[in-house]
């Protein structure tokens, strides 16, 4: 979720508009990651370890419109939907992680499992983004709130996924990595029409398995794994023009099945 810091402008009519030549951040394929694995930490650590060793340059991507493919999106294709979801919570309310968890999660959690089919929703996490009105130039000091990511990644592996389950479930984790299992992020805007930092989609058949790098997020009490992916002219990226409060984006991180689009990039 992410929290615009300007003032949201009037909503209009929608524009199925494709954006040309957007900047898009990738890891740059220069950087030595065949001896080094690449880090980057969410925290500031009392040591001088420098706080990542990513080299990031941005290339100029072609971004198309959801807006007339929503009605034929799906999961197993794409590997990304657009959902009509309204919700109690009020924008206030979302600055109240209780109210998060008791209300949101708990209105996702029923929503899905109905839309899913699914034998069992557990939520993993959440995070609230609000954008600096300084982003993304902070004068090398991390922000005190998590803001838009400005590298294209995936928010975690399958190798790291086995690693949750295996935390969560515990006896009968083995028995559930065996069946089909799969991390699906959910991702609305409280201030709209989005206009500001706009979630970017990258559809999954378009990316070659051999420009993923994975990558190591550091946190204070343990260490996260996740996926970036290199620049490469044959992706498809895709935004949802001015999106509006009750739409959300929900798109695959991880699916056990690798017959489907097992991986979903965001930016």
């Amino acid at each position: 979720m992410t929290i615009p810091s300007e003032k949201p402008q009037e909503i209009g009519v929608v524009e199925h508009h494709d954006q040309p030549d957007v900047p898009l951040y990738f890891p740059d394929r220069s950087d030595p990651w065949n001896t080094v694995k690449p880090y980057n930490f969410h925290y500031i650590p009392k040591s001088d370890v420098p706080l990542h060793n990513l080299l990031r340059l941005y290339h100029s991507v072609h971004l198309r419109s959801l807006r007339p493919l929503v009605p034929t999106l799906a999961l197993d294709n794409q590997g990304f939907e657009v959902h009509r979801l309204d919700t109690r919570m009020k924008y206030d309310d979302f600055k109240n992680e209780q109210l998060i968890e008791q209300v949101y999660v708990s209105e996702l959690e029923r929503y899905f499992t109905k839309k899913l089919g699914a034998k069992k929703i557990r939520p993993l996490d959440f995070q609230l983004r609000l954008r600096g009105r300084e982003f993304p130039h902070f004068q090398g000091k991390p922000s005190a709130r998590p803001q838009p990511s400005l590298m294209t990644h995936v928010d975690v592996t399958p190798e790291a996924t086995k690693s949750i389950i295996r935390e969560l479930y515990e006896g009968v984790a083995e028995q559930i990595c065996e069946s089909r299992y799969q991390i699906i992020t959910v991702w609305r805007p409280l201030r709209v029409p989005v206009r500001d930092w706009p979630l970017a989609l990258c559809d999954t058949s378009t990316v070659d398995p051999g420009d993923m790098v994975e990558n190591d997020v550091i946190y204070p009490n343990y260490v996260a794994e996740n996926l970036m992916i290199h620049y490469n002219e044959g992706q498809k990226w895709y935004w949802l023009p001015d999106q509006a409060e009750d739409e959300v984006l929900v798109f695959k991180a991880v699916d056990s099945d690798t017959n489907k689009n097992n991986l979903m990039f965001p930016f």
